[in-house]
């Protein structure tokens, strides 16, 4: 459904000044392009996908599978931009570890209803239980994760805003390949320090879009895919299930499965930066432990 990608924070300021947005004007929603989701929705559901099952009973899962799952969404890239498209990665490169060390502070702005605030605050409760991170609404505070839920109106405002700055912004190249896709109903990126950092890869920054043309089940999916996915396990990969972060859809809400895997990457003894070969017997004791 969706692609998150990840870029090493460069100037946190610009990149925040950027993402901001301002006060949402009234728009209208082409039924359209409404029908046309809905309808994709409805063909995936046909087909026995975008299952609601959090606990996926029917799925085995144990110590090692939970490991070898960790390992494919937690290190490497899912894609990356081609002249305007995204282009998957075949290969897992061995990657570092991603991690938030401080609280998240969301804002949802633009074509935002009373759902979608519910949406998120349930959401933001399961995701503290697992991880122990604070995540709240930003009120007064500088956010630190940006959900935008876009019309085709606001779109294509943002759209000239990007194509006329003088300078390239670094939220640009994944907005612009986003907008252009109609059928790519959310992406979202997070921007971490760079290896000569002292915070090096602690994701500092979130950026999430999704369309307002997406309703229902499919606008759920998208607010808990991205919101998961932008606190580190970054990877769909097509033999990762019962999950959500693998692009067949087969789940559409966070199963107890990536919940787990979320547990582990924020336990203590997982630090950003760890390489791939340092974390696994990490990984493997902890997957053991959640089974005993």
């Amino acid at each position: 459904m969706n692609c998150l990608r990840r870029l090493a924070v460069t100037s946190l300021s610009t990149v925040l000044a950027l993402a901001a947005c301002a006060a949402p004007e009234p728009t209208t929603v082409a039924q359209s392009d409404v029908a046309r989701f809905a309808a994709i929705d409805a063909a995936l559901v046909a087909a026995g996908r975008m299952k609601s099952d959090r606990l996926a009973r029917d799925v085995p899962l144990s110590a090692e599978i939970l490991a070898a799952n960790f390992a494919k969404t937690a290190f490497g890239e899912e894609f990356v931009l081609d002249r305007g498209a995204a282009v998957p990665v075949a290969e897992r490169p061995s990657g570092s570890l991603r991690k938030w060390t401080t609280p998240i502070r969301y804002r949802l702005t633009d074509q935002i209803t009373s759902q979608d605030i519910q949406h998120v605050t349930r959401l933001s409760t399961r995701l503290e239980a697992r991880t122990g991170l604070s995540i709240a609404p930003a009120a007064d505070q500088t956010p630190n994760m940006i959900i935008r839920i876009l019309s085709a109106q606001d779109r294509a405002q943002l759209v000239q805003r990007f194509t006329e700055q003088s300078t390239p912004s670094p939220l640009a190249e994944l907005f612009l390949t986003w907008a252009g896709a109609p059928n790519w109903p959310c992406a979202g990126e997070i921007y971490f320090s760079g290896p000569e950092s002292d915070a090096r890869f602690e994701i500092a920054l979130a950026v999430i879009y999704i369309r307002d043309e997406v309703r229902g089940l499919s606008r759920q999916a998208c607010f808990e895919e991205e919101i998961a996915q932008s606190l580190g396990l970054v990877r769909d990969d097509p033999t990762v299930r019962p999950s959500i972060f693998n692009d067949d859809e087969e789940y559409a809400l966070l199963t107890r499965h990536d919940e787990l895997l979320l547990q582990m990457l924020y336990d203590p003894a997982l630090e950003p930066g760890m390489d791939r070969v340092t974390a696994t017997p990490i990984v493997a004791r902890l997957a053991t432990g959640i089974f005993q």
